[in-house]
């Protein structure tokens, strides 16, 4: 997968063998990490903590991207957002930036979405706060159309397509918030 700098997955639907039990469920669908390895790639994965099923995150990193190995910079899973923020410095960065921090984000179409945007906000603020001069790329299944809190803090959002289409709907759920100006958008219809 050659000028793939990173993948990210929501919804991953996979426990690790020896997960705790919650509620009683029985974890559907165990999965361990070497099953899951990319070659070339760092792999950073969540599962979702609070539901032996459904939800999780993965965040794969090109080796030949990051100069050093990446590592997590802030996790979070509720019933309302799930979050996985990975830390990495590439070869290239512009001048005065100190490396990237890709926020990988699952919402549920049922989460309560203020608050989920408050516990995004307090991570995102954590963040901020450990990495004042790092680029930040937040992505992921969002199940709505834009987030206003994200938007109040200057991101925008490059994924400018419809992204979910049903029979009675379609809504672009799916989106890639930046700050900086030195991310393109690409008109792309899938």
């Amino acid at each position: 997968m050659p000028n793939l700098c990173f993948i990210a997955l929501q919804i991953t639907k996979i426990q690790k063998y020896g997960c705790q039990s919650w509620n009683n469920e029985i974890a559907q669908h165990l999965v361990t990490d070497e099953a899951l390895r990319l070659e070339n790639f760092y792999m950073f994965r969540y599962d979702r903590e609070y539901s032996a099923n459904g939800g999780g995150l993965i965040t794969y990193v090109s080796k030949e991207w990051a100069i050093c190995r990446p590592k997590v910079s802030v996790t979070l899973s509720t019933p309302h957002i799930e979050l996985l923020a990975v830390s990495a410095r590439p070869r290239f960065l512009p001048s005065g930036t100190s490396s990237i921090i890709i926020v990988n984000i699952y919402t549920r179409p049922t989460s309560n979405f203020p608050v989920a945007d408050a516990e995004m906000k307090k991570a995102l603020t954590k963040i901020l706060k450990n990495n004042p001069r790092s680029n930040i790329i937040i992505l992921g299944d969002i199940n709505r159309n834009r987030v206003p809190l994200l938007e109040t803090m200057g991101y925008k959002n490059l994924v400018n397509f419809i992204t979910y289409k049903y029979p009675r709907s379609q809504a672009t759920l799916d989106a890639v918030y930046v700050k900086d100006d030195n991310y393109q958008a690409r008109n792309y219809i899938p």
